[in-house]
């Protein structure tokens, strides 16, 4: 009786452990596509583009944390500026690029808040001058600047 009573006690410690483990390690998916976005300066449409999505989705088993690395480029700003970092915030549409690296100066950037689905499929996002937005769709503009425009201050 005390033998079966140590195994099951060492089956529900390793349980737990593989249990803590996996749920500690993302597991990657590849991520590869060109998503077009129109940009808009002050409120008005000034040119289409494309944003090249290329990198690693990378996904919790047992949680909803998800985030990207790799590089989510938008066409319109040179080549240097591609290294991202995305997470999906906890109970929040409001999700953020925690890192772009890109040249400062005459170059403008993203600015550090963005709207994006999981998919990666529909965003948008402000320029770092805060005039230029781009996205994927004049709806999801017109819903980011009534609902997050403050996010831009803090």
């Amino acid at each position: 009786m005390n033998r079966k009573v140590e195994y099951i006690l060492i089956a529900l410690i390793l349980m737990g452990v593989t249990y803590w483990i996996l749920s500690a390690v993302p597991f990657k998916t590849d991520v590869e596509k060109r998503i077009p976005v129109r940009i808009y300066e002050d409120g008005e449409h000034v040119m289409d583009s494309e944003v090249l999505i290329e990198g690693e989705i990378g996904k919790y088993l047992f949680s909803g944390r998800q985030h990207f690395t790799g590089k989510f480029h938008l066409l319109e700003l040179p080549e240097e500026a591609t290294d991202s970092y995305i997470t999906w915030m906890v109970n929040s549409d409001i999700q953020k690029i925690q890192s772009i690296s890109a040249p400062r100066g005459e170059t403008i950037s993203m600015d550090r808040w963005m709207f994006i689905d999981k998919e990666m499929d529909s965003f948008v996002f402000y320029f770092e001058d805060g005039q230029k937005m781009a996205t994927t769709s004049g709806e999801l503009m017109e819903w980011f600047k009534e609902n997050y425009r403050f996010s831009r201050e803090s």
